[in-house]
């Protein structure tokens, strides 16, 4: 009596790669799982007009993809992404659904050229931070006072990014932990500070912060809502 084989379908496979390679990989952030899934999940759409089960995945389910989203006129740096979402999804399926290993090979990851970054101007960076710290006015005094606590947030946070031009998820991942500010002085500039940050591979980087941050951090800091949270914003 011969065995059953039992088929995987994509949609399976999908929902196992949600539920347990996403899960793994703790070193993504909740963003890049989330936009890994859709990416995956817009690949598989496509897919099903022509296959169901992970044994039809051919390397041409994939080449054939990519073309589409050529003609779609997609930005090169977005099918650079939706390749990367689909080549940590394949992995998946060859470890543990079977899929011949040989389809990776017709996920091309596109190189995409360097641009030179663009450095604000003095009179654009002043005119943002001063936007930042503009208090709207409010007749209630609490409301007056939330308004002013997040004014001071708003120019810690952009101190903060130009000075040390960390990504945005490194900036909401600082606890008071990770932020080394000298003592106040009573009188002139405050000195400068650090902060300590987890790269995206997991190292961790001290990053100089000048008096300018400093004194944008502390005062935001004494307004900060008190909370049991440790995280900085």
């Amino acid at each position: 009596m011969s065995e059953t084989v039992i088929r995987t379908t994509i949609a399976q496979a999908l929902s196992d790669f949600a539920t347990h390679g996403l899960a793994n990989r703790k070193r993504a952030s909740p963003n890049t799982r989330t936009s890994y899934l859709l990416d995956v999940r817009q690949w598989a759409a496509w897919a099903a007009e022509q296959i169901t089960y992970v044994d039809e995945i051919t390397i041409e389910s994939f080449t054939r993809y990519q073309l589409h989203l050529e003609t779609r006129g997609l930005e090169l740096s977005t099918r650079h992404r939706k390749a990367a979402a689909l080549r940590v999804f394949v992995r998946f399926l060859i470890q543990h659904h079977g899929l011949d290993p040989t389809v990776l090979e017709a996920i091309v990851l596109h190189e995409i050229p360097e641009k030179n970054p663009q450095p604000l101007k003095e009179s654009q960076y002043k005119a943002l931070l001063f936007e930042a710290g503009q208090v709207k006015s409010h007749h209630a005094p609490e409301a007056r006072a939330r308004a002013r606590s997040l004014a001071l947030r708003n120019v810690a946070i952009l101190q903060v990014l130009l000075q040390t031009g960390i990504r945005l998820s490194e900036l909401t991942a600082l606890t008071l932990d990770d932020l080394d500010l000298p003592p106040e002085r009573k009188s002139g500039k405050a000195g400068g500070g650090s902060l300590r940050v987890v790269r995206k591979g997991g190292d961790e980087k001290v990053l100089a912060l000048n008096s300018k941050a400093v004194e944008a951090l502390r005062a935001y800091l004494k307004v900060r809502p008190q909370s049991q949270a440790r995280g900085s914003f």
